[in-house]
């Protein structure tokens, strides 16, 4: 999983940073590149929800282990890896992979 995110991830970053652009404007969440972006999301959480379910299944902590995973592999945490942290992106799929299972421990 961490490395198929990561590769997605990477591939869409141009996109994602242009679109965090516009979407800093007022009424920009309503547009279409405010839609588009939340589909997306929503997408991409569906996905995570898929993949881990057996990871989640009867956790009485399900929604915040769902709500983390989420959050570690969504392209904002991405992008916090790659040009705040400056990690290449061998070392930021090393680090999605290192929390998602930390969480999964948990």
């Amino acid at each position: 999983f961490a490395e198929a995110r990561a590769r997605e991830l990477e591939f869409c970053s141009p996109v994602r940073r242009a679109a965090s652009v516009t979407l800093a404007a007022p009424r920009a969440a309503s547009s279409a590149i405010g839609r588009a972006t939340d589909e997306a999301w929503q997408r991409r959480r569906r996905e995570v929800e898929q993949v881990f379910a057996g990871d989640l299944e009867g956790r009485p902590d399900r929604q915040k282990i769902l709500d983390a995973l989420d959050l570690l592999s969504h392209g904002r945490t991405w992008d916090t890896m790659r040009y705040a942290m400056q990690l290449s992106a061998a070392a930021a799929t090393d680090l999605l992979r290192t929390s998602i299972e930390a969480v999964l421990i948990r």
